[in-house]
């Protein structure tokens, strides 16, 4: 990511997120603050392993409340861990993705100005891959933070959610996949939405480049490379 502040991503919105059991307290954590945006002083930190819908949620916060029409001066996101911010406003949304990617010193930063946002009526959202209690997180401010914060995490999807999931994007691509093909897609992907996703645009560039439909036989040849890698020859 760039070490600059960043703007929402557009395709990532409420609408588009599929809720199931591994996922709903985490979307009812941001879905409650944007249901209520007169809210402040709220923390709320979300965690999960890569690939599943954490920095999705975030963004999706982000532009819920825009559309609410919360002024964009007031809505900040750090797009990565050692990026530096200006000061905030009053009433501040403070959105920090990768909380747990930068050192000890970046980390009592970050506790530093969530701390700010906090004390001047805003609220801040926050995303990593560690529970707060996790002994990464040791710099005082930022523990001090964590330690009051709503925080959830996202469990890798169960198969109905993972059908829901390609289902919603196969739809939105205007593509169908036979049964077998949606099977291995759900078996070889489960662990990783992002990677599910991107599987799926794959199968469909190579459909389109070979100019034929999307098969069983035909979503193999997509991804061969990816599920079944050919170990390079270190000789």
């Amino acid at each position: 990511m760039a070490e600059t502040m960043g703007r929402f991503v557009a395709r990532f919105t409420f609408d588009n997120f599929v809720v199931g059991k591994t996922n709903e307290l985490a979307w009812a954590r941001v879905s409650s603050l944007c249901h209520h945006p007169e809210r402040e002083g709220s923390f709320i930190y979300l965690y999960s392993d890569h690939g599943l819908g954490k920095t999705h949620l975030l963004h999706a916060t982000g532009n819920a409340l825009i559309a609410r029409g919360i002024e964009e001066t007031r809505l900040l996101l750090l797009c990565s861990a050692t990026a530096q911010a200006p000061s905030l406003p009053e009433g501040a949304y403070l959105f920090i993705d990768d909380l747990d990617a930068g050192n000890a010193t970046v980390q009592e930063r970050l506790g530093i100005l969530a701390a700010e946002a906090l004390s001047r009526g805003g609220n801040v959202v926050a995303t990593g891959h560690r529970p707060a209690e996790d002994p990464h997180f040791s710099a005082p401010a930022l523990k001090t933070c964590l330690a009051h914060a709503e925080q959830a995490d996202i469990l890798p999807p169960e198969e109905e959610l993972l059908l829901a999931i390609l289902q919603r994007a196969m739809e939105a691509e205007g593509i169908t996949l036979p049964e077998e093909a949606v099977s291995f897609l759900v078996t070889n992907f489960s662990h990783d939405v992002g990677k599910l996703l991107g599987a799926l645009q794959r199968v469909k560039a190579f459909s389109l480049l070979n100019h034929g439909e999307i098969t069983f036989l035909s979503t193999l040849r997509a991804l061969h490379e990816f599920v079944w890698p050919v170990e390079k020859d270190r000789t």
